[in-house]
């Protein structure tokens, strides 16, 4: 997107960069915060991270708007993507190899679908309508996980 909007590879590859240096940063804060807040929390403020992020940058593929949506992106990654898999070997103890591995075939199946879907527009560079479309996914995704993780701490479906 950024290099759509006119950035050079090297700067678009940047850009991208302050993804991986937000999810390192943020990462240990994650881990301080669960304690305090909670989970589910954690997971809802990760979906709004994230839905921040994508409306950012469906307002502009900038290089100067895309980091901030960039970092925004990293810390819903580090609050969301790291609850969601520790929960996922806490969810069945007895089964934890297989509830990881659903995890993982979730998530990489989500990234193949998306690509997929994204792919398309991305070449036609319609940059706004795929961060508008995830803006609007990121919601109720966070929702369902933050409703879920809420309902498995108060002793739901699991006992």
């Amino acid at each position: 997107a950024a290099e759509h909007a006119g950035a050079s590879p090297a700067l678009a590859s940047a850009v991208t960069a302050v993804f991986g240096v937000a999810v390192l940063v943020l990462a240990p804060m994650v881990a301080r915060l669960q304690r305090r807040i909670g989970p589910a929390a954690l997971i809802a403020g990760g979906a709004l991270c994230a839905s921040a992020g994508c409306a950012v940058a469906a307002a502009s593929a900038r290089p100067l708007v895309v980091v901030p949506a960039t970092a925004l992106l990293g810390a819903a990654w580090a609050a969301m993507h790291s609850t969601l898999q520790t929960w996922a070997t806490e969810v069945v103890p007895h089964a934890r190899s297989a509830a990881v591995s659903l995890f993982a075939c979730a998530l990489f199946a989500g990234s193949a679908l998306a690509t997929m879907l994204g792919g398309g527009p991305a070449d036609h560079g319609h940059f706004t309508a795929i961060f508008a479309v995830t803006t609007a996914l990121a919601l109720p995704l966070g929702f369902l996980g933050t409703f879920s993780r809420a309902r498995w701490d108060r002793g739901g479906p699991r006992r």
